[in-house]
């Protein structure tokens, strides 16, 4: 049976289906396109789950949220169980290289596993937001950035779910969801600590994006214990200018990956240089010699960030977590300093987490944006270094504020972010 042929009869057998008619779900067949949508109703709008003829009975499976807002509660879900592509739109590869030679049955159970694995985690989502209590299974609470795709403030919710066994929701309270404060919270990865405006958080691993000014707003907070800082610079401000207790347990805790994560070998023959400009920075490096670097593009997957940068021989990076992964996974690496293109905060970030470095002065090269058309990046990878790494990376684990009952995640997901894992990089 030709693909297009089970892409057809899926669809006769998908709109005839009770649990589909049930679920209320629309099903569309693009036979131009060789695809089979879904559009799966959820507590905030509709996520397109879509199947699209790849070879001769295979097919890829995705999702994709009708909205922004959709989109960003995906990334938060899905976090740890499906790879995030932010091309050529922003989208999860559920997966990569299903077999549509089964029978109409086993695909739909495919995607009934799916569509109830995000139902239920947007279902939690909204809950929370809503601040109605879950009393089975119920989520740890997070605080992190997550207006738009970022490997570095993924890296949060990635190393809580890992560590607690439990699902992560974000309740940083923002215009759009003012999500009430209901029991504790924890501050995950980023300079996330001034965007604190609730009692009873946990801080762990965070930092400042900037030198507290003499009336941050911080000062009237309650209930906030500190568990660990991303560095010397944060614990500092803290503690001279707020009076907080913080104990002198440092690093940023995307440090722990390569305790949870070993990255996947690479493709290429060679070793490249990996370049990671931040996501504010890639306009300015619209063409790159592919056969000499890999331009890591932050809004994808951190495990895709995280194998390019780890299987790299050099690490050049605009973006601070670029460093911070080449760090951890013994990449020598140079910061570029665009100074007219500052990023929040300017340098401060960036010496903080220096700050637990070790050793000489870090590598680093300053440019201007008129002098990146003749910038010469071979050069600038050959200032690299790979400093000295001053934290202890036990006492930053161990001050995790999370449950640790791994044994409480379904297995069920566990399974299946390893099936998407490993047909993903077999392809």
């Amino acid at each position: 049976m030709s693909s297009r042929t089970a892409l057809s009869a899926l669809h006769n057998t998908s709109s005839a289906d009770q649990w589909v008619r049930s679920e209320q779900i629309q099903v569309r067949l693009n036979p131009e396109l060789a695809t089979l949508t879904w559009d799966v109703p959820t507590a905030y709008g509709l996520v397109g789950m879509v199947l699209r003829e790849t070879g001769v009975g295979r097919g890829l499976l995705m999702v994709r949220g009708e909205s922004e807002n959709l989109r960003r509660i995906l990334r938060n879900v899905l976090v740890r169980d499906a790879l995030l592509k932010a091309t050529p739109h922003e989208h999860h590869v559920l997966e990569p290289d299903l077999s549509l030679g089964e029978s109409t049955e086993a695909v739909l159970g495919v995607l009934r596993e799916w569509s109830g694995r995000i139902q239920s985690g947007i279902s939690a989502v909204a809950s929370v937001e809503r601040g109605e209590p879950i009393v089975e299974d119920a989520p740890l609470h997070g605080f992190w950035w997550d207006r738009k795709a970022n490997f570095g403030d993924a890296v949060g919710p990635w190393l809580a779910a890992t560590l607690s066994g439990r699902d992560v929701v974000n309740v940083r309270p923002t215009k759009d969801t003012p999500v009430p404060a209901q029991g504790r919270a924890t501050a995950l990865v980023g300079s996330i600590i001034h965007m604190i405006g609730r009692p009873d958080v946990d801080i762990w691993g965070a930092g400042l994006m900037r030198p507290l000014s003499a009336k941050s707003p911080l000062r009237r907070l309650t209930g906030i214990r500190v568990h660990a800082v991303r560095g010397h610079l944060t614990r500092n401000e803290l503690q001279a200018k707020l009076g907080w207790e913080v104990p002198e347990i440092l690093g940023d805790p995307a440090l722990l990956l390569p305790r949870h994560y070993t990255p996947r070998p690479s493709t290429h023959s060679e070793r490249k240089i990996a370049f990671v400009p931040h996501m504010s920075h890639r306009p300015h490096f619209k063409s790159l010699d592919q056969d000499s670097f890999d331009v890591v593009d932050v809004r994808d997957d951190l495990t895709i960030v995280v194998d390019g940068i780890a299987n790299a021989r050099v690490c050049v990076s605009t973006s601070l977590h670029g460093l911070i992964i080449a760090q951890t996974y013994g990449v020598p690496w140079v910061w570029l300093n665009i100074t007219d293109a500052e990023l929040g905060g300017g340098e401060f970030k960036f010496n903080d987490f220096f700050s637990t470095l070790s050793g000489s002065a870090p590598a680093r090269v300053d440019v201007s944006r008129d002098e990146l058309a003749d910038l010469d990046l071979e050069e600038v990878a050959r200032r690299s270094a790979l400093p000295r790494l001053d934290v202890d990376l036990e006492a930053l684990e161990s001050a995790f504020p999370g449950a640790r009952a791994s044994s409480t995640r379904p297995k069920q997901r566990t399974g299946l972010v390893q099936r998407i894992i490993s047909r993903f990089w077999r392809r």
